[in-house]
């Protein structure tokens, strides 16, 4: 039996819902990755996201939306994946995505190292290609992407010691586990507000994703521009 038949018995109890964005089976019509992530896929996926937005909408703060949609398909499917034990490649070459965007095609395993490598190769060739397609500057791209590992690996932690220790290599360390600087590191802080009616501590990101260039769009919950008057409100209106 291959590692990959393996993967479904990973998708279980409250982790059932994300198994459906991560297939092995291959279709003719699947998009390679490689091929999404030039200036030219990107700026076509772009060109039909606009068309969600207001006209006239920054480029920008359509990139940063499109990227966190995007990064909920690449980032806690697999994620699940390597704390159960299998890591997966994800270096664009080695993967796909249904025509619909619903799943990513994964190919293999490999170790625990070199997934962590192709995450690295994959986000990069994600953020360079908005950048090429948008302007938007590369480490807004990889703020969205710390903010969606730090709140799924704080989920999974809960699971397994396995992903206390994804998180140390990707998102604590300053350093990336094959050299050079770490883009995915210290993009998070936690705040502690100091009211009786908020969390003790609260996780604000340190750059803003700025969706609030597009007219209408508030700023999101973890946004650096939002004060405890701004969570006191939010949390009033869930209650």
């Amino acid at each position: 039996m291959s590692d990959l038949t393996r993967l479904p018995a990973l998708f279980t109890g409250p982790l059932a819902p994300y198994g459906a964005a991560l297939t092995t089976a291959y279709r003719p019509d699947d998009l390679p990755v490689a091929a999404l992530l030039t200036r030219e896929g990107l700026a076509h996926a772009l060109d039909r996201a606009a068309a969600e937005y207001p006209e006239g909408s920054d480029r920008r703060a359509i990139a940063s939306l499109w990227s966190k949609t995007y990064l909920r398909g690449i980032i806690p499917a697999p994620m699940i994946a390597a704390v159960g034990g299998l890591p997966l490649d994800l270096t664009p070459s080695a993967c796909a995505l249904r025509a619909d965007f619903s799943a990513l095609v994964v190919r293999r395993t490999v170790s625990g190292p070199e997934a962590i490598v192709g995450l690295y190769t994959h986000l990069t060739a994600l953020a360079e290609g908005l950048k090429a397609a948008s302007g938007i500057a590369p480490r807004v791209i990889w703020s969205n992407a710390a903010n969606l590992l730090t709140a799924t690996l704080e989920r999974l932690a809960q699971l397994s010691p396995v992903a206390v220790g994804l998180r140390r290599d990707l998102l604590e360390a300053p350093e990336r586990v094959d050299g050079g600087a770490n883009p995915l590191f210290d993009h998070i802080r936690w705040i502690t507000p100091g009211h009786p009616d908020l969390p003790e501590t609260v996780r604000q990101r340190r750059i803003c994703c700025i969706r609030d260039l597009i007219p209408g769009k508030p700023l999101c919950s973890t946004c650096p521009k939002l004060t405890v008057a701004d969570w006191l409100a939010t949390s009033a209106e869930r209650h």
